[in-house]
């Protein structure tokens, strides 16, 4: 959608489709399409219309789907933007996992530390303890494998294993801390003067976005381990 000179303005988009025949010819520049050199499809916004010539602005635009396996080099170039991020998003969005992960458990570690019932921390139970220990076990694990990730990748070595894997450690990691500090918190997890309400139902997102479990899995499953493609 994105483009040099209209940004995210997506009425006053220049790029143009005429059909000639039975086909399109498309003209244009599209910018901060990240995954574009990675993928094998790509939805296009275009103007089979100009915009002097509709009623309103959001008329005259179409949809297409590139295939960019045949097209790339035969009419497609992808020019890389060097910028401060990294759009190699799972070993990134992994890393947003552990921070996050390691915000709620020192939360609730200080939570159970602080909080005193029957004339003791609650952090003194096992019930409390166990699951704060363990997420933070789980974190420790995850951590390793996203910097396992990233240092491959900087390399310029094949990373794509363990960037999945670092995303599928990391957002379980995350969502099992927010999971025992929520249970930490008991009824003022549900206050939001604290914020953990928020980061518990924000952290959920991990295990779904920017790529869910079940495609890591299946990614792993035949990538990894060569079984038959299972989608």
């Amino acid at each position: 959608m994105t483009e040099p000179t209209t940004g995210s303005d997506t009425t006053k988009l220049k790029t143009r489709a005429v059909r000639e025949g039975n086909h399109y010819v498309v003209n244009g520049q599209k910018v901060w399409t990240s995954r574009a050199r990675h993928s094998d499809l790509m939805l296009l916004l275009a103007r089979t219309t100009p915009v002097d010539q509709v009623k309103r602005r959001t008329d005259g635009l179409s949809v297409f789907l590139i295939d960019l396996r045949e097209n790339l080099g035969n009419g497609v170039e992808i020019r890389p933007i060097e910028a401060m991020i990294n759009h190699n998003t799972r070993i990134l969005v992994a890393q947003e996992c552990i921070g996050d992960g390691r915000w709620l458990l020192k939360k609730g570690v200080d939570y159970a530390k602080e909080r005193v019932v029957f004339d003791r921390p609650i952090g003194q139970n096992q019930g409390v303890q166990f699951p704060l220990a363990r997420a933070y076990a789980e974190l420790e694990a995850a951590d390793m494998i996203c910097r396992r990730a990233a240092a491959l990748f900087d390399a310029g070595e094949e990373c794509g294993a363990d960037a999945n894997m670092a995303k599928l450690l990391a957002s379980e990691a995350t969502w099992h801390a927010a999971d025992a500090t929520f249970a930490t918190f008991g009824g003022f997890a549900f206050a939001k003067e604290y914020d953990i309400e928020r980061k518990w139902r924000e952290v959920r997102l991990y295990q779904t976005a920017p790529i869910s479990t079940n495609l890591i899995l299946a990614y792993l499953g035949q990538h990894v381990l060569g079984m038959p493609r299972s989608y």
